[in-house]
């Protein structure tokens, strides 16, 4: 009996070993991933990530190798000729060119390669997208492990755009990547990279913590964050559980908190560098910002005719109408910046020269035109008063609500105006004021960004050669639409123009946006007028992995469809219905962007008036309605998706649905501020503060909805924008109310008394 038992257990033991062994995934030991022996770290990396999704994908567990050796079943050879000797045969494509093909011979084999380093490794995501792999922000959406079978694919993709870029720091507001540190951007870089983007934009705005100089014994001094205003962290705020529990205040987690600014110089010029390498560790390009048309403050007395920026806090100085071409104390400035920039950051690829959002160098555009018509013959072009006249007749240039048709022309002028002057600067800084030449890279390149869209036929004449032209003729794409030609006038000269694509705007600002159908429309013009590049423009990567995955195959597919893109995305994530319902909440989001340009351009722009600039009387404007109609239409179908998500996928479609009534409760409570203030111009307190009591309960559930699926930086600092200019000077204002209310009734109740 014992032995029958004894020889039973081994029976099962001997299967259960098989058994074990047989799901371990027989092809473990007889697929090879092969690299050159010398070959680049990219390369290295690429055969690594391999190995990875092979793992992932069909449960095959193996290492990188430098040679073959055995019977394997499948070979993958990663590489190219010049880097992988057992590549033999392989197509003739540009250095960004992918390619994946079958090699001749009897083991089934496949190359996957490209023209550089970087492109062998967009070769391995390639395959791995092919296999179903989709790329969210954060993480990889898998598809279920399956058995191995070699594909036969041939595949040889050039891009459309060989500039495809998204921005880091470089940006501004708690709500954007000002507020990231390096930990947060690795894995969103590391995303990146698989989308095949290959360019990241690091630095930002005088002001912020990545640079540090001195000029004439003047230490720069003005360092902070966010145009220096504060979000302090209470406990007894909306939103409080997605801040560390020790947190006085929301801060970028990589700065010392009120550090002093030699301390968050230091501390800002690392986090820099660290964006950097990172970058270039995952084959990206860096292009960092040297601020030259405006300087912290304290170096105003340096500047000749200089005037406080006309940017909120007033945190810089620069140079006013009067500020001579030839200024020396502008010209020691600039120069100082520029060579401290590039020897600061030597290892990135390009210098940005920047022009300011609001123009202030306005009377030297004359000058300037003739010096440049003297140097460059730009006048063989066009004209001063064409230039001057174009600006004045922008077709759908809008800059809010308050600005009256003359305000937009004056605008639209002085921005030519004062580009002109510019123009004029750059090319004495770049070309011969000797801050390049003196620098640790002589050779450094530069791209210039964001000059007037009236000035694109001159600039090829001007900017050097090499030069790389960055611009966002709008913050808005419907607007610009409203004029297209522009996007024809800088294709085809020297100068290669990467254009600005926003999927979120600053102006709109914490409310879901996405411009999906309207970014299908520039993308087809862009494509057709040979761009060099595009910027994905975004400050919520959380709300735009469908537009980001859009936006990353467009860049070399013309046919790309935003639509399936989207779809096949979402139905990997959370299951085909939920997939369907979560399709509708982005078309949903995108006819309420599309709204918001047309109505209401700063809705939640993330400034201290964000909410009570609508505490004024009046009806509750018709737009109000309609897009939080679109939102809740959204929301619906969000919540759908919750309930028909797969496990894997729940939390995305719970974050959708939060989001969604963040954004529903969000409107609802400016149109019950717009109430309570009607209420209280009609002289009915007790009314007004009935509908303010309303919408603070409204913000309330909007911010804790919010915070219920708050994922990175940019989510938490949307939270404590909302609280600062949203909940509490609405807190405020109720107990102003109820101060007058008990005021007045304490008012009357003594008059009615006898004497």
């Amino acid at each position: 009996m014992k032995s029958q038992i004894a020889r039973t257990i081994a029976i099962c033991v001997i299967v259960i070993l098989y058994a074990v062994v047989l799901n371990a995934s027989p092809l473990s030991n007889n697929v090879v991933v092969i690299v050159g022996n010398n070959a680049p770290d990219l390369e290295n990396f690429a055969a690594s990530e391999l190995c990875g999704y092979l793992d992932k994908l069909f449960g095959i567990r193996i290492k990188p190798m430098t040679k073959l050796s055995g019977s394997p079943d499948a070979v993958f050879l990663i590489g190219s000729p010049t880097t992988n000797p057992l590549i033999k045969i392989f197509p003739q494509v540009s250095d960004q060119g992918v390619v994946i093909q079958r090699a001749a011979g009897e083991t089934p084999t496949l190359i996957v390669g490209g023209g550089s380093p970087q492109a062998t490794m967009w070769a391995v995501y390639e395959l791995a997208e092919r296999w179903g792999v989709h790329f969210l922000n954060d993480r990889d959406a898998l598809p279920k492990k399956s058995a191995f079978r070699m594909p036969d694919l041939t595949v040889k993709m050039e891009p459309i755009f060989r500039v495809r870029a998204h921005g880091t720091t470089n940006v501004d507001f708690a709500d954007s990547g000002e507020g990231w540190g390096i930990k947060d951007f690795r894995r969103f870089i590391d995303q990146l990279a698989k989308m095949k983007y290959n360019r990241i934009n690091v630095g930002g705005f005088a002001w912020q913590p990545y640079l540090e100089y001195e000029v004439n014994g003047i230490k720069r001094q003005t360092v902070t964050l966010w145009y220096d205003f504060d979000y302090p962290i209470t406990p007894d705020m909306p939103g409080r559980s997605v801040f560390p529990a020790d947190a006085k205040e929301f801060w970028n987690p990589d700065l010392p908190p009120k550090g002093t600014p030699d301390e968050l110089l230091k501390a800002g010029v690392q986090l820099q560098h660290e964006l950097i390498d990172y970058g270039k560790s995952r084959g990206m390009e860096c292009v960092t910002g040297a601020s030259v048309s405006e300087y912290p403050r304290e170096f105003a007395p340096i500047l000749g005719g200089s005037v406080p920026i006309h940017m909120m806090s007033h945190l810089t100085t620069t140079p006013g109408p009067d500020t001579k071409l030839d200024d020396p104390g502008l010209h020691k400035l600039a120069s100082t910046v520029v060579r401290t920039t590039i020897d600061t950051y030597p290892k990135v690829d390009r210098v940005n020269l920047s022009i300011n959002e609001w123009r202030q160098w306005t009377d030297q555009y004359k000058r300037a035109w003739d010096a440049l018509d003297k140097k460059y013959q730009i006048g063989e072009i066009t004209s001063l008063d064409k230039v001057l006249d174009a600006s004045m007749h922008r077709a759908g240039y809008a800059w809010g609500a308050n600005f009256s048709k003359a305000d937009l022309e004056k605008k639209a002028s002085d921005e030519v105006k004062g580009d002109l002057a510019s123009l004029y600067f750059f090319d004495w800084l770049v070309r011969d004021s000797g801050a390049v030449s003196e620098s640790k890279r002589p050779d450094m390149k530069f791209l210039y960004w964001g000059f007037a869209e009236e000035l694109y036929p001159i600039l090829p004449k001007v900017l050097p050669p090499n030069s790389e032209l960055e611009v966002m003729p709008d913050n808005f794409l419907t607007h610009l639409l409203q004029r297209p030609g522009i996007l024809t006038t800088l294709s085809g000269g020297q100068i290669k123009p990467i254009i600005n694509l926003t999927m979120d705007d600053d102006n709109i600002g914490i409310i879901p946006q996405m411009t999906t159908s309207s970014l299908k429309k520039v993308l087809e013009i862009l494509s057709k007028t040979h761009w060099e590049g595009i910027v994905a423009r975004e400050r919520f990567p959380g709300d735009h992995d469908t537009e980001r995955a859009y936006l990353a195959r467009a860049a070399w597919d013309p046919t790309a469809d935003p639509d399936k893109i989207a779809s096949e995305q979402l139905e990997a994530v959370c299951g085909e219905r939920c997939g369907e319902e979560l399709t509708t909440t982005m078309r949903a989001i995108d006819a309420a962007t599309i709204v918001w340009e047309r109505d209401d351009e700063h809705f939640a722009f993330p400034v201290p008036n964000m909410l009570m600039k609508y505490w004024k009387a009046g009806p509750v404007p018709d737009y109000l309605e309609e897009n939080r109609k679109n939102y809740e239409q959204g929301w619906k179908a969000a919540q759908r998706a919750v309930s028909a998500s797969t496990p894997e996928g729940k939390s995305v479609a719970e974050f959708w649905a939060k989001r969604m009534e963040f954004s529903v409760k969000y409107i609802t409570a400016v149109e019950f501020v717009r109430r309570a203030a009607t209420a209280e111009d009609a002289h009915q307190p007790q009314q007004a503060v009935e509908e303010a009591t309303k919408a603070l309960a409204s913000l309330r559930e909007s911010i804790e909805a919010y915070a219920a699926v708050a994922r990175n930086q940019s989510d938490r600092g949307s939270i404590a924008v909302a609280v600062e200019y949203g909940y509490r000077p609405l807190e405020k204002k109720i107990a102003e109310l109820k101060q007058h209310t008990v005021t007045g009734a304490s008012l009357n109740q003594g008059g009615s008394k006898p004497n």
